[in-house]
């Protein structure tokens, strides 16, 4: 079955009272441009191997392809986004120091006020989480939420790096990590995830959106704002009979007493796969309203069973497990969603689909030469065995004679 949306911009849904409530803001502070990189991945990995030599350099310059692949592939150069640090004594926090994670979360909020001070009236905003390994998918999520929606949008992070964005009133945070030592991430991308639990510091706002920043959106759901409680996207992929909800998408009103009751119970609560969906879900599912699956359209093959989805009225699609930025397959059904997949790369410009494709051609390069090292491996492993067994079996031979010889030419009787 394949899924094929529209990419049609529709106008957002807007009251009355929200929509004097809600106001654009003015924060699009200009940035100066940053110049394009000189130097590409490709370049430093040969520089590593040159100066350094042998088997370790190849390893050190792979890694620093790697790591530094998103701040310099090209065509990626565009003005390069504001940020603001919130004040903190650690980079990151454990879930247990409440007293500290309350201080800090009072610093939060304060700095985004005077960021915005001025220019954004106290009302709605988006928040989303990232870090550099999701750069590509928050360049989609702002682009796709500019075209259905002028709400401002706060990016936290639990560090910075060298991201560009066009798109206005966007205010990008760089906040502590949160961490619980007692969880046990089921995937590497979930060890970050209980930073999310900041937004709800932010009383300085009426009323918030939180997306992933793994989403695409098609259509607004700034209807979100107008609504009381507190409203997730269903997890119909673990049970579409089951009240637990998709932490990629929740809309709620902050407030004092929510944010002391999750940063209080946070640390007592359990989380199946050590993240903040598991933990959120143990706080807050009862007190949950669950929004149609057309709201957050999850990218994965159980949404073909046991829920209905009307096609024309998607919202946005939530790219959970495999991402469309990522070359290799996460799960063999992958390959049934690359219509999905295909809804998400149309939002890329040409530079930014030259720069994607080059990604890739040198994770394929790192992969082909990970395998071909293996099977060096394998071939010296076999040649050594082959060595060593003929050697027992030339040792055998030459002691068999030296104790024939040894007894005088006789044969044996």
């Amino acid at each position: 079955m394949n899924i094929a949306v529209g990419l049609g911009r529709a106008q957002p849904r807007q009251s009355a009272a929200s929509a004097a409530r809600r106001g654009r803001g003015a924060f699009s502070e200009q940035s100066k441009s940053r110049p394009p990189a000189t130097s590409t991945s490709l370049a430093r990995f040969i520089s590593v191997c040159v100066s350094l030599g042998g088997h370790r350099a190849v390893l050190s310059g792979r890694r620093i392809a790697s790591d530094r692949r998103a701040n310099d592939e090209p065509g990626r150069a565009g003005n390069a986004a504001t940020w603001i640090t919130v004040p903190a004594n650690k980079a990151i926090i454990k879930i247990s120091d409440v007293a500290e994670i309350k201080q800090v979360s009072g610093a939060f909020c304060a700095a985004v006020e005077r960021a915005w001070a001025g220019k954004y009236a106290k009302s709605v905003c988006y928040v989303t989480l990232c870090s550099p390994d999701y750069d590509w998918g928050l360049r989609v999520l702002l682009r796709s939420l500019r075209k259905v929606s002028s709400v401002p949008l706060i990016v936290i992070a639990p560090r910075r790096w060298s991201v560009e964005c066009d798109e206005p009133d966007v205010l990008f945070v760089e906040v502590p990590a949160l961490v619980n030592p007692q969880y046990t991430p089921h995937r590497r991308e979930f060890s970050e995830t209980l930073t999310k639990l900041w937004i709800f510091g932010l009383t300085c706002f009426h009323r918030i959106i939180f997306v992933d920043a793994d989403c695409l959106f098609l259509r607004s759901i700034d209807d979100l704002f107008d609504q009381d409680g507190f409203l997730a996207g269903s997890n119909y992929v673990v049970n579409s009979t089951q009240r637990s909800f998709n932490s990629g998408l929740f809309s709620f009103a902050p407030t004092r007493e929510l944010r002391d009751f999750i940063f209080e119970q946070a640390q007592h609560a359990a989380s199946p796969e050590g993240a903040d969906q598991g933990l959120l879900n143990a706080l807050l599912q009862s007190k949950v309203r669950l929004l149609p699956p057309e709201y957050d359209l999850l990218r994965h093959y159980n949404y073909y069973g046991g829920v209905e989805v009307n096609r024309d009225e998607i919202r946005m699609i939530h790219y959970i497990v495999k991402k469309p930025w990522e070359l290799a397959v996460r799960e063999s059904p992958d390959l049934s969603l690359i219509d999905l997949d295909d809804l998400w790369t149309k939002q890329l410009t040409r530079d930014e689909l030259l720069a994607l494709i080059g990604g890739w051609r040198r994770t394929q390069h790192f992969s082909v030469w990970d395998q071909e090292e293996e099977n060096r491996r394998r071939r010296r492993r076999r040649r050594n065995r082959i060595v060593i067994i003929a050697g027992f079996i030339i040792a055998a031979a030459v002691f068999f004679c030296f104790g024939y010889f040894a007894r005088g030419f006789s044969w044996p009787r």
